[in-house]
């Protein structure tokens, strides 16, 4: 559908579909935003690729809320012609298409590193490096940009579907536009198969470091395969989601192109599920992080405590009572250290001993560190 204000009729709005377009935007702004928050800190002490990438997407899907979400849902509330016409819905095709084939893009790039960090060991250091990450990332973007500003250039065409949003015309016929339509196509594909195949390797590689590592009872778990647990974890959950989110809009392009099984609802559900992958992408970082799900949840026993009358103070009063009774026998400890004569040499030994396990906390949260 071409944008004429001419012909426009009455705007209506759905309340639904208003509270969803609102719930997106605001919730992908602020969680990407939380996301950028820590890795950014946290990528000043331990700068390696994994958070150069997560830092990527993060950006990307931010990206994505500004420029994409936001704008389709002013314009789904005053109409496009209230809102800059057809100019403006060629803006907002291209950063649609832009953005989420870079964010497609580095979610692959991502499940290549774990295939590369797993498979290939010993050579990841001289094949993953800062640099090279950066120019890979650098290259998405171009390619990004030369595939989002075809559609105006001749190939194929951005028109507004469902009355809020602008991008390709699924139904261009034309030599040009079915080269577009079929290169998009084929593009997704591309991208679930590369998905599917790095996760299943990268799934099966730790298994088998896994059944490698010798299990003693009460050992403390080796941290670098801790790490690589974590961030797999994460890959591949985020890996399917995005593989969940994209096939039926490829699909639906891919039959609507052909006049195969025509079906606006189908249509789109196909295109909410797309733009979802950006809004959960974010909560998967906090799900797969031991540290974070620990804040998390000790924010929700706070609130909670908070909520209910005299729960508060029963917390305080139990904290004091615990680093007095702490203080106290931290006290007995170093009257008996100072005393030789009823020092207990197998006792202090133990002691410090249980000190060091104590201290001994392998950090999960600056992402995967390979040989």
């Amino acid at each position: 559908m071409n944008v004429n204000c001419t012909n426009e009729t009455e705007h209506v709005v759905h309340p639904g579909k208003a509270g969803s377009a609102i719930f997106l935007s605001s919730f992908t702004s602020l969680s990407n935003a939380a996301v950028i928050a820590i890795v950014g800190l946290r990528i000043g002490k331990n700068n390696n690729v994994p958070l150069i990438l997560v830092l990527a997407l993060a950006c990307t899907d931010l990206g994505t809320a500004f420029f994409d979400f936001i704008p389709a849902t002013i314009t789904y509330f005053v109409g496009f012609c209230k809102n800059g016409g057809q100019p403006m819905c060629f803006f907002h095709g291209f950063v649609h298409t832009f953005l989420l084939t870079t964010s497609h893009c580095i979610v692959v790039l991502m499940a290549l590193e774990r295939f590369v960090a797993l498979c290939y060991p010993f050579r990841y250091n001289k094949l993953v490096t800062n640099r090279k990450a950066s120019l890979v990332l650098l290259g998405c973007c171009v390619y990004a940009v030369i595939f989002a500003v075809l559609p105006l250039l001749g190939f194929n065409r951005v028109v507004a579907h469902f009355g809020a949003i602008c991008f390709y015309d699924w139904y261009d016929r034309s030599t040009l536009g079915s080269i577009y339509i079929y290169w998009y196509c084929i593009q997704g594909f591309l991208l679930i198969a590369t998905l599917v195949f790095c996760n299943m390797v990268v799934v099966r590689e730790l298994r088998r470091m896994q059944k490698r590592m010798p299990n003693a009872a009460g050992a403390a778990p080796d941290p670098s395969l801790t790490k690589h647990r974590e961030f797999t974890a994460y890959m591949v959950v985020a890996s399917v989601i995005f593989t969940v989110c994209m096939t039926p809009l490829t699909i639906r392009t891919l039959c609507n192109h052909l006049g195969v099984l025509p079906s606006p609802n189908m249509d789109y559900l196909s295109v909410r599920m797309h733009i979802i992958n950006s809004v959960i992408n974010p909560h998967l970082f906090w799900m797969f992080r031991a540290s974070a799900r620990q804040r998390i949840w000790e924010l929700i026993k706070r609130i909670g405590c908070c909520c209910r009358p005299g729960e508060g103070e029963h917390m305080q009063l139990f904290n004091l009572s615990s680093s007095g009774g702490t203080a106290s026998e931290q006290n007995r400890n170093n009257s008996a250290s100072a005393d030789p004569t009823s020092a207990d040499p197998s006792k202090t030994n133990s002691a410090s001993a249980d000190d060091k396990a104590r201290v001994y906390k392998p950090e999960s949260d600056d992402g995967p560190q390979t040989a």
